[in-house]
């Protein structure tokens, strides 16, 4: 591999590296300015963890494991951060990587320009790759929590309107799905056509079309087919 004796070297000072990682992504993207939401030393590990994947690559070859961008999409999804934020602090964490790439190849001569452009290629294609495997796993995460979040919505909906919840007061049920503790409220009941269809297409423009905003800024419904 051409850039092999590169990689080594940046291996060797790999924490470095993922700590000026993380304070430029810290810096540049203002959804991970949040200690609370993404603690630094979480930061700093993710970055060190990708950045090490992609220098094994170049040192070894092979095929790319893209393990750790599936684990960054993942969590990122879990914390609530943004995805377009989470790929745009992907792609800063990847320039200064490649910046650094070149400042080490430069000091090498058997490394020619032609050389570096040839490799630079690989290095984006590489990136774009793990790029996508970020989104993809962000994607199933967020799905998965969207899924989670309904489910437990539509439980609580049907024990606030039968007077039944097993591990809670009504008022603490009432409390969890955003509603006021005081009225008026209004109520909208729809029979789905079939499992999985939403009964109420576009419930929650038209209640915000009748200055009724939903609780929350989103529907609290319970369906059955």
């Amino acid at each position: 591999m051409i850039l092999s004796g590169v990689a080594e070297a940046l291996q060797t000072g790999l924490p470095e590296l993922g700590e000026r990682m993380a304070l430029r992504i810290r810096a540049e993207v203002e959804a991970y300015e949040d200690e609370a939401l993404i603690p630094l030393d979480s930061l700093r590990r993710s970055c060190t963890a990708n950045a090490r994947l992609i220098l094994a690559h170049l040192r070894f070859g092979g095929a790319p494991d893209a393990s750790s961008a599936r684990e960054t999409g993942r969590h990122r999804a879990e914390q609530g951060v943004p995805l377009a934020d989470t790929l745009h602090a992907y792609r800063i964490g990847s320039q200064l990587l490649w910046t650094e790439i070149l400042a080490e190849a430069r000091t090498r001569p058997e490394i020619s320009d032609g050389l570096l452009l040839s490799e630079s290629t690989e290095f984006w294609a590489l990136s774009g790759l793990y790029a996508e495997e970020v989104a993809v796993a962000y994607r199933e995460a967020a799905a998965e929590l969207t899924a989670q979040g309904q489910a437990r919505r539509s439980a609580l909906v049907e024990a606030l309107f039968t007077g039944i919840a097993a591990d809670r007061t009504l008022w603490e049920t009432a409390r969890e799905l955003e509603l006021p503790e005081h009225g008026p409220y209004a109520v909208a009941a729809a029979k789905a056509c079939a499992p999985g269809e939403e009964p109420l297409v576009g419930a929650e423009a038209a209640l915000r079309q009748a200055r009724l905003p939903p609780p929350g800024g989103s529907c609290r419904t319970s369906s059955s087919p």
